[in-house]
C-alpha cells in the first residue's frame, strides 16, 4: 500500500489476508446497522397498530394539553419544528397576558386619579358651602340652618320656608308654596299672640289702616247686595279674606289668616282660648252696654273702622260637628250652599251678637275667624271631586260686586288672585282627628239618625238682617227639622249621658274606642 503524507510517499506492506479481514469486519458492521434499523421500524409499526390515532401527533399538542407534551418531549422522533412553534405560541400568549395586565394597571391608575380629583372637588364644595353659610349667618342670624341649606334638600319632599309656607322641593329649590291656615285653638300660644298683634297693627297703624278701613267699609256698603246671595257669597268672601291676609303678610310674612272651628266646642263655645284676653280677641261684652272691656280690642284702646267700641253678647250655641259632617255630605250643591250660608253662617253671627249681628259685622276681629271656617268647609266640599270644585259658579259670567273678578276666578285655592296658594290644616284639639274620622265613615242617612244632644235654631234676627227670601226661609226651616231628627229629648239625654264618656257627653254622640284611627290632615 502506498500513502502520501506531506508530499512524501510511504509504502506500507499489507497482505491479502489483512484486506479480506477488514472487508469482513465492514460487512459485519453494515449488517448490524441494518438489523437495528429493521428492528426499530418493526417496533414503530407495532406501536402505531396498538395506540390510538394521533398520540404522537405533535400538531395536536397545545398549552392546554401538558400530559401529551410531557409524554412525547423525550421521544427521539418528536419534531423540533413543531416544538419551536409550540414554544412561540406559548411565548406569544404570555406577551398578551402581560399586555393585558399593563392595560389593567393603567386603568386602575386612571381610576385612582379620578377619585382623587373627585375628593378634591368635594372638599372645595364643602369649603364653599361653609363660607357661604358663615356669610348668611352674619347677614340673616335669625334664619334657621335647615332653611339655609335648601340646596341640599331632596326633591319631592315638603318643607316650610322662612315665612312658614308649605313648599315642594324640586332640584333643591322651594316651589308651589302655599299659605297654611290653621285652626285658632290648635295654634301655639306664640302663633296666636303673633296673629292678634298683627291684626291689631293693620287696624290701628299706618300705612295699613287706610287699606284695612277701605275693605271694612266696602263690606258694609255691599252688605245687602249680592255678596250675601247664593251667586256670590262663597267666592266673594274668599276674596275678602285674602285681602285681609295680604295686609297681615305685609306686617309679618309668618302670619296667615286662621279659622275657628266652633263645631268642636258647641257644648261650651264661650270659654275657649279665642276669647282669652292675653292671646285671644278679648272676652264678652259688659252687661250694661255689651262693650268689650278686656284684651287688645277693648273699648278705649281700640276702635272699629267707624270709630265705635267693639260689642259682644254671647248667647246660644253653634251647631256641632255632626251638623258640619251632614252639610259636607249633602247630595246636591243647592242644599249644601243653603245649609252653609243660612243655618251655619248666619246663625253664628247672631250667637256672638253685638257687632257681629249687624251690618258692620266685618269690623269685629272674630268675623275673619268665623268666615275662615266657612271657607274651610267649602274647601273640604270642593276637595271631594272636580265636579264639586267647579259646580255652579263656573257658569256665572258677571263680575262680583265691587271687585274685578268673576266667581270662577276664586274657585281654586291653589290659584287665587296674585298667584297665592292656600291650604287648610285640620284642627288637632279636643280629639278632632278621632271625631273627624268617625263622622267621615258614616253615610248621610246614618249621620241624620245619629243621636246628639242639641241643634240650635237660626235666630230670627239673622234671617231679617241678611234679608232671606220667603223661599229661603222655608227651605232653611226644613233643614232645621231634618237636623233635629237625631236629637234626644230632655229626659232621654240624661239617661244617655250616663253611658257616655266625658268627651262623648259634651259632643253628644258615641265614639268607638276599638278602632285605630289615622291622620288625614295632609
Amino acid at each position: 500500500m502506498t500513502v502520501i503524507i506531506r508530499n512524501e510517499v510511504l509504502k506500507i506492506p499489507i497482505s491479502v489476508t489483512t484486506i479480506i479481514l477488514m472487508m469482513r469486519a465492514a460487512t459485519l458492521v453494515l449488517l448490524v446497522f441494518i438489523s437495528l434499523a429493521a428492528f426499530a421500524f418493526c417496533e414503530e409499526s407495532k406501536v402505531a397498530d396498538n395506540e390510538p390515532e394521533g398520540v404522537f401527533d405533535t400538531d395536536n399538542l397545545s398549552e392546554g394539553d401538558p400530559d401529551n407534551l410531557s409524554k412525547n418531549e423525550n421521544d427521539p422522533f418528536f419534531g423540533w419544528g413543531r416544538r419551536r412553534r409550540y414554544v412561540r405560541r406559548r411565548r406569544s400568549s404570555w406577551r398578551r397576558r402581560r399586555s393585558y395586565l399593563r392595560r389593567r394597571r393603567s386603568s386602575w391608575r386612571r381610576r385612582r386619579s379620578y377619585l382623587r380629583r373627585r375628593r378634591s372637588s368635594l372638599r372645595r364644595r364643602r369649603s364653599y358651602l361653609r363660607r357661604r353659610s358663615s356669610v348668611r349667618r352674619r347677614i340673616r342670624p335669625n334664619v334657621s340652618a335647615s332653611r339655609r341649606r335648601t340646596s341640599t334638600w331632596s326633591s319631592g319632599r315638603s318643607r316650610y320656608d322662612k315665612c312658614g309656607r308649605l313648599c315642594k322641593v324640586v332640584n333643591g329649590r322651594l316651589t308651589n308654596c302655599c299659605r297654611v291656615r290653621k285652626e285658632f285653638e290648635s295654634m301655639t300660644e306664640r302663633e296666636r299672640e303673633r296673629y292678634v298683634r298683627a291684626f291689631h297693627r293693620i287696624s290701628t297703624k299706618e300705612p295699613f289702616k287706610k287699606d284695612y278701613d277701605k275693605l271694612i267699609k266696602m263690606h258694609e256698603r255691599y252688605f245687602s247686595s249680592r255678596i250675601h246671595r247664593k251667586e256670590e257669597f262663597l267666592p266673594w268672601h274668599r276674596w275678602f279674606n285674602l285681602q285681609i291676609e295680604n295686609l297681615l303678610h305685609k306686617v309679618d310674612c309668618r302670619v296667615t289668616l286662621p279659622y275657628w272651628d266652633w263645631s268642636l266646642w258647641s257644648h261650651a263655645p264661650w270659654s275657649r282660648k279665642v276669647w282669652n284676653s292675653k292671646v285671644g280677641l278679648g272676652g264678652n261684652g259688659s252687661k250694661s252696654d255689651h262693650t268689650v272691656r278686656s284684651g287688645l280690642f277693648r273699648c278705649g284702646a281700640w276702635k272699629t273702622a267707624t270709630g265705635e267700641c267693639l260689642k259682644r253678647e254671647f248667647r246660644g250655641a253653634p251647631p256641632d260637628a255632626v251638623q258640619v259632617a251632614i252639610t259636607l255630605k249633602e247630595p246636591t250643591f243647592k242644599w249644601f250652599e243653603l245649609m252653609l250660608r243660612v243655618n251655619l253662617h248666619e246663625g253664628m253671627h247672631c250667637f256672638i251678637a253685638g257687632t257681629m249681628c249687624s251690618r258692620k259685622s266685618a269690623e269685629a276681629p272674630e268675623f275673619f275667624l268665623h268666615h275662615g271656617f266657612i271657607d274651610k268647609i267649602w274647601a273640604d266640599y270642593q276637595s271631594k271631586s272636580r265636579l264639586k270644585k267647579f259646580v255652579f259658579f263656573s257658569t256665572i259670567n258677571a263680575r262680583m260686586q265691587g271687585i274685578p273678578y268673576k266667581p270662577r276666578r276664586l274657585l281654586d285655592n291653589n290659584n287665587l288672585p296674585g298667584g297665592v296658594r292656600v291650604c287648610y290644616k285640620n284642627p288637632t284639639v279636643n280629639q278632632a282627628r278621632k271625631i273627624r274620622v268617625y263622622l267621615n265613615n258614616k253615610t248621610f242617612k246614618q249621620l241624620e239618625r245619629l243621636r246628639r244632644l242639641a241643634f240650635p235654631d237660626t235666630p230670627e234676627k239673622a234671617k231679617t238682617m241678611f234679608k232671606l227670601t220667603p223661599l229661603e226661609r222655608s227651605l232653611a226651616l226644613r233643614l232645621e227639622k231634618e237636623a233635629k231628627q237625631g236629637v234626644y229629648s230632655g229626659k232621654k239625654s240624661v239617661k244617655v249621658a250616663k253611658r257616655l264618656t266625658p268627651l262623648e257627653k259634651i259632643e253628644g254622640f258615641k265614639i268607638p274606642k276599638s278602632r285605630v284611627y289615622g291622620d288625614d290632615e295632609e
